[in-house]
């Protein structure tokens, strides 16, 4: 019970997170891949608020940081993964390989960001390497091109994963959106791409 007691607010959102990233995860074993994504997409705004609310409070809890994180492993990368396999692998084998690039360089990733935290710059904010949101929207992009253009298939998809899932340890620095609508709208589209495969594709 010292736990429970010890949640501040934002961890409570991090907890709702997680909710619907499992529920997007049962969808996706449910074979809705779209109703899955948007799930996704509502855990995604959780992710965002926890974040925005503890800094809008001045919350800066070592607890709530590693719950933050796992979520995060549910909310992107087991998701991002699973949908892979279910609807872009072309065969088991490469579930396993890209899965477990997946899975072990993001998780790789989120610990060595709860280390060395945000990278300031030039007054400009960043995270090192490729984040493990960026993973997840590679592999929504792939299944939305698997979708709409006749040419794509899980060969390029994989190949693309392949590539990208090793950015998540690089040095590369992704710029920090802070500004709330800007997520807000590619929701939005992703969303609306989801729904336009569900009932007009």
């Amino acid at each position: 019970m010292t736990i429970i007691k010890s949640l501040r607010p934002p961890d409570y959102l991090s907890l709702t997170a997680l909710l619907f990233a499992w529920i997007s995860i049962i969808l996706i074993f449910s074979g809705q891949a779209n109703w899955s994504i948007i799930t996704m997409l509502v855990a995604f705004a959780f992710d965002v608020l926890d974040g925005h609310y503890a800094r809008k409070l001045g919350i800066n809890s070592r607890f709530g940081r590693q719950l933050d994180s796992f979520v995060d492993v549910l909310t992107y990368l087991v998701f991002a993964a699973l949908l892979f396999h279910a609807f872009l692998s072309p065969n088991s084998f490469l579930s396993i390989i890209i899965g477990f690039l997946i899975l072990s360089f993001g998780i790789s990733r989120l610990i060595r960001f709860n280390h060395e935290g945000i990278i300031i710059k030039k007054n400009r904010k960043f995270y090192r390497g490729l984040t493990v949101v960026h993973i997840s929207l590679i592999v929504l992009i792939c299944y939305f091109l698997q979708e709409f253009v006749p040419c794509w298939n899980g060969w390029f998809s994989t190949a693309i994963l392949a590539i990208f899932s090793p950015l998540m340890i690089s040095n590369y620095l992704s710029y920090k959106f802070e500004k709330l609508w800007i997520l807000a709208i590619i929701s939005l589209g992703i969303a609306a791409l989801a729904l336009f495969s569900q009932y007009a594709h």
